[in-house]
């Protein structure tokens, strides 16, 4: 589909699987995730994409409304009677627009990831039915691919140019999302 994508996949690998290890991946395998690990996760998942849309917001053409997450996780955060916390909005402060497509990638490519964690959830005796319809994991649902893909167009036809730049915002926006995580806890 384009350089931009093996660059950011090739480039972010490391990164990628340490924030997956980082977000309790072997306890969603194994069935031990805890409800006090699963709220966490929702609570950092809010604060990272709700500032990450904030910043998303000023860049013109970027289609933000069709691709809100932030709600999705709140309304999770309300089926289990567990309040939002505060999040913070200015992580992405400063960022300029290629850095921000850089963390747009990462936040899109989180919901190819979750179709696989919504599975897990669903089967996680603990966490009942709650976490396995959750909405922020079942993302784009059967439109997953497709939306991935139409992202992948967008990414391709912006980046000519500013593809270090973007590849430094995926890292950058991975780092940022551990980040979160450790100060959400």
């Amino acid at each position: 589909m384009g350089e931009i994508l093996s660059q950011l996949k090739e480039q972010t690998r490391e990164l990628h699987e340490q924030t997956e290890q980082l977000f309790y991946t072997d306890a969603l395998k194994d069935g031990t995730l805890t409800s006090d690990q699963y709220k966490h996760l929702l609570q950092a998942h809010l604060a990272f994409h709700k500032a990450l849309e904030n910043a998303l917001s000023t860049i013109e053409d970027y289609p933000l409304e069709e691709r809100r997450k932030a709600g999705w996780i709140e309304a999770d955060l309300t089926a289990i009677h567990e309040s939002p916390k505060l999040a913070q909005t200015s992580t992405f402060a400063g960022w300029d627009t290629p850095e921000l497509l850089g963390a747009a990638y990462v936040a899109e490519g989180s919901m190819l990831g979750g179709q696989v964690i919504k599975r897990w959830l669903q089967a996680h005796p603990e966490l009942g039915s709650y976490a396995g319809d959750s909405q922020f994991y079942g993302g784009y649902g059967k439109s997953t691919g497709e939306r991935w893909k139409a992202f992948g167009s967008y990414l391709v036809d912006k980046s000519t140019g500013h593809e270090p730049a973007i590849v430094e915002g995926a890292k950058k926006a991975f780092k940022a999302y551990q980040d979160i995580f450790r100060e959400v806890a």
